[in-house]
């Protein structure tokens, strides 16, 4: 009871404060306001009646963590810490954590439980968002020119009539509801919206998909902003025309549009509906705060050290005021980012080809810069440290230092504007899958795979399309993604109402969560119980769906991507420390009712219904089966488990070599050589020993026989495991096998559970294959040399290996596409309406094989398996679950 009422107490929910005065109140504090060329005759968006609604605060503090008490606490800790914070240093943090009386190894991992003394300190993060503020010419040698002498302000909202203090005061704002979430990683964020909350099943999801379009055209305004700071400067280099034109369809809401900036900049202008009403600007704030908060948090446990936490807080908050801003009126803010943008292309079309970093190339979001290669290769992957930064740019002219600074600006602001774009879309209805509006069914597993206990982590999203990763960094992440997700569901479960009555009447919950959950390193064997949450309000969706989204493969390894490319290019003294890795397993279910009914497709799952057949559990794949008694599981698999660590310590011993594989087999050789001794000596002492007795019989002819026998029995030794066996590798106790056949003979291991090890650790070895049933593998020899791989696949060995097989529409019926999320996989996705080029692992035709196997119920299905990129398909059913096919 007592554990309840903490958890209940300590819950916190994104709502609104108390209104501030608008902005345009705001008096400057020395700022002036910078007007845009594009200005004049565009009305002032923050004094036109729309925008002026006294419900509709601009960017108030709303507390994310709700305690008076704690927050006043914290407030006499930081004066009292000021003098101390004077200074920023490179490890302020670190200090605070290291082990009593002994200090952590430089660059050592930070141990999980020190999440809890994340501290960032708000001027701290203000100081680094805004690098403006120091002279370009300051920091270049005394003998360049300069000009301005002030570095481009990135989201910039002097061209929307907001002055560098009022934006200053209003980022700071944020700062601080964003560092208040973070120093409380304990309380479950929850979000919360009266309106929102009146809002029925279907009317609640579609006002949601609409809000969350309308963010995502914040982020290409945010995105066209930039790109023009940076065009002004002169470093087109690193813009994407793609990029823009993508950003042009968007706001202009017509996908045909490809350049007419005029006709688009009308085409916006005239959407007077277009953007969120006063009614909804409100719940639109609190989307964004929610957010946020669970983005800051994801961010500060991903990696330790302030130069993180306080660049990604700060980056985030300053997306967050220009936000807020260009919602008020978002069809003249966007007007003004495409008459601003549009200025910009008319100064370039002049210029040589190339100046854009997507003519005639890949539409990459990272370029390179000609003319600096030797500081860096890849021009926005370069990021912002202080000491070493300022260092770099003192030896650069101005026009150089001015170009460093935009890559850096652009670098931090992309892994922000694209994890943002990914919650925002995963929470829109697209109708990829062609389902209702309301029917959607999401599912989250982290499995182990291979015989050593490797994750994998593979989702379904809300569309119905599959992506895969195993990555170590990826999960570590996946580890603090997980865990805030289950801090919202259990702070959820403990405000549900209690059961009703039996015979009373209940109304069906809009959407239904089950989830395990446990970092326990005691679990392996067993399972806590599913829990289980009803969802009865929007409030309660949009509480999970934003944590869900930020669990899936494609986001974790974005943001995995971003974290290494911040720790190699900071500064010297700036902390980017990874958490300890740890044990975790994780289930996350978030379903609908009228799709869990109708979800089920023949052979072809919902991962979550594929998971209730056990086709993820390890228990059932190596051990055959699950037992209902607990005490009966418990022991079977706990014998099952010591002897499944025995053979994996069998297997780690293999050598690989590019042809064959090297087994130590000291047991085998020895007896050989003894049986073959024992006939030896035993010849010799017949000849000592019977001598004469034996009239007419030579007794050493009888040991030159044993001899021959010995000789004889020991070639029919080496030559009945394997095909050749060189004296020198007999002598050394060693065999090379060449085929999975004659690994299996001298191993005694079943050659479904060797190909499965060979799958799953083929990333980490030089082992080339070759046919007959080579397909899977990803090193193929091309002179007929290499391991053969002579033994069909099933489909157990496929997903014992971290392989998943996946039913997809075809023009022709329907094929077989292999999802590989095996030891060391990045990221794997696969998606409706392949239209591409891409290269999968398929079996392009299913439908025939069916045929003809049907009713020869002694007969496997045998399908082939190739390498295609031809192959089209419309529309992914689900996981194949035929477990008596075997790929041939």
């Amino acid at each position: 009871m007592a554990a309840n009422e903490n958890l209940t107490r300590a819950t916190a929910t994104i709502q609104h404060s108390p209104t501030l005065r608008h902005v345009s109140a705001l008096p400057p504090q020395g700022g002036s306001s910078r007007r845009s060329p594009v200005e004049s005759g565009i009305p002032n968006i923050l004094k036109t009646p729309e925008a002026s609604h006294e419900i509709l605060p601009l960017l108030q503090r709303r507390p994310t963590v709700q305690s008076a008490v704690t927050t006043k606490v914290e407030r006499l800790v930081r004066r009292a810490g000021q003098s101390r914070r004077g200074e920023p240093k490179p490890a302020t943090q670190t200090a605070g954590v290291e082990g009593l009386g002994q200090r952590a190894e430089e660059g050592s991992p930070v141990h999980r439980k020190e999440i809890k003394d994340i501290k960032p300190n708000c001027e701290d993060v203000l100081k680094a968002i805004c690098p403006h503020y120091r002279s370009a010419s300051s920091l270049t040698s005394p003998d360049t020119t300069t000009g301005s002498g002030r570095f481009p302000v990135f989201d910039d909202l002097s061209a929307y009539l907001v002055t560098e203090a009022q934006a200053t005061r209003l980022l700071r704002l944020e700062i601080e509801r964003l560092v208040e979430v973070v120093k409380e990683p304990s309380e479950a964020l929850r979000f919360s919206d009266a309106q929102i909350l009146k809002a029925g099943f279907q009317a609640g999801h579609q006002k949601l998909s609409t809000l969350s379009q309308f963010l995502l055209d914040t982020i290409h305004i945010c995105s066209l902003d930039n790109d023009a700071v940076t065009m002004k400067c002169n470093n087109g280099r690193f813009v994407s025309r793609r990029k823009i034109n993508k950003c042009l369809r968007s706001l202009s809401h017509q996908p045909s549009v490809t350049g007419d900036w005029n006709e688009a900049q009308n085409e916006a202008a005239g959407l007077a509906s277009w953007g969120p009403s006063g009614s909804d600007l409100g719940t639109i704030y609190s989307l964004i705060d929610y957010v946020t908060a669970v983005l800051a948090r994801l961010l500060t446990q991903s990696a330790y050290g302030d130069y993180w936490h306080n660049n990604t807080l700060g980056v985030l908050a300053k997306w967050v005021v220009k936000a807020k801003i260009l919602l008020r009126d978002l069809p003249t803010c966007s007007s003004i980012a495409l008459a601003n943008m549009g200025s910009m292309l008319n100064r370039t079309e002049r210029l040589r080809d190339g100046y854009f970093k997507g003519d005639g190339g890949e539409d990459r979001e990272d370029g390179e810069d000609s003319e600096d290669s030797e500081d860096s290769e890849d021009g926005e992957d370069e990021y912002e440290g202080e000491g070493l930064w300022n260092e770099k740019l003192r030896k650069l002219s101005e026009t150089a230092a001015i170009r460093e600074h935009c890559r850096h600006q652009r670098a931090l602001r992309r892994v922000i504007e694209t994890g943002l774009s990914y919650i925002f879309a995963s929470l829109r209805c697209l109708n990829c899958s062609g389902l209702p509006l309301t029917s959607y069914d999401v599912c989250a597993i982290v499995y182990e795979t291979g015989f050593e206990g490797f994750k994998a982590l593979l989702f379904q999203d809300r569309d119905h399309q599959f992506s895969a990763t195993s990555d170590l960094d990826n999960l570590n992440i996946a580890h603090s993604a997980f865990g805030i997700l289950n801090q919202s569901l259990r702070g959820l479960e403990q405000h549900s109402p209690p059961p009703p009555e039996r015979g009373a009447k209940t109304e069906d919950p809009y959407a239904t969560v089950e989830w395990r959950y446990y970092e326990d390193e005691k679990c392996d064997h067993q399972e806590p119980a599913l829990s289980e949450v009803k969802l009865s309000n929007m409030e309660e969706i949009i509480t999970v769906m934003v944590p869900l989204a930020a669990t899936t493969p494609v986001f974790l390894a974005n943001l995995n991507n971003f974290k290494g490319t911040i720790y190699l290019n900071g500064n010297i003294g700036d902390e980017v420390r990874p958490y300890a890795e740890s044990k975790f397993d994780a289930f996350f279910h978030m379903f609908t009712k009228d799709l869990k009914d109708n979800s089920s497709h023949g052979d072809a799952l919902q991962l979550s219904q594929a998971v209730g057949n056990n086709l993820f559990s390890r228990n059932a794949l190596f051990y055959g089966r699950r037992y209902d008694n607990r005490l009966e599981r418990t022991a079977t698999e706990e014998a099952s488990s010591k002897r499944l660590q025995k053979l994996a310590e069998d297997m780690g011993e293999w050598i690989y070599e590019e042809n064959s594989v090297i087994v130590n087999c000291p047991n085998y050789v020895l007896i050989v050589l003894l049986a073959a001794a024992i006939l030896v000596l035993s010849g010799l002492a017949i000849g000592f020993t019977v001598q004469t007795r034996l009239k007419g019989v030579d007794p050493f002819n009888i040991a030159t026989y044993l001899w021959v026998i010995a000789a004889f029995f020991v070639l029919v030794c080496k030559s009945l495991r394997v095909e050749a066996w060189s004296w020198r590798d007999f002598l050394l106790r060693r065999v090379r096998c060449r085929c999975v056949t004659e690994l299996g003979t001298v191993t005694g291991i079943d050659g479904q559970l060797i190909m499965a090890n060979l799958l799953h650790d083929e990333s980490g070895t030089n082992l080339v294959t070759r046919g007959p049933y080579n397909a899977v593998f990803k090193r193929k020899s091309q002179d007929g040399s290499g391991f053969s791989i002579d033994h069909p696949l099933s489909t157990h060995t496929m997903l014992r290996s971290g392989l998943t097989l996946l039913k997809v529409m075809t023009p022709t019926g329907h094929a077989l596409v292999c999802l590989d999320g095996r030891r060391g996989t990045d990221l794997k996705v696969v998606e409706h309406r392949k239209l591409d080029d891409k290269e999968h692992l398929v079996c392009e035709d299913i439908t025939r094989p069916q045929l003809q196997t049907l009713g020869q119920t002694s007969q496997q299905l045998r399908l082939p398996l190739q390498k295609s990129k031809t192959l089209k398909w419309r529309k992914v059913q689900g996981v194949y679950a035929n477990l008596d096919t075997v790929f041939v």
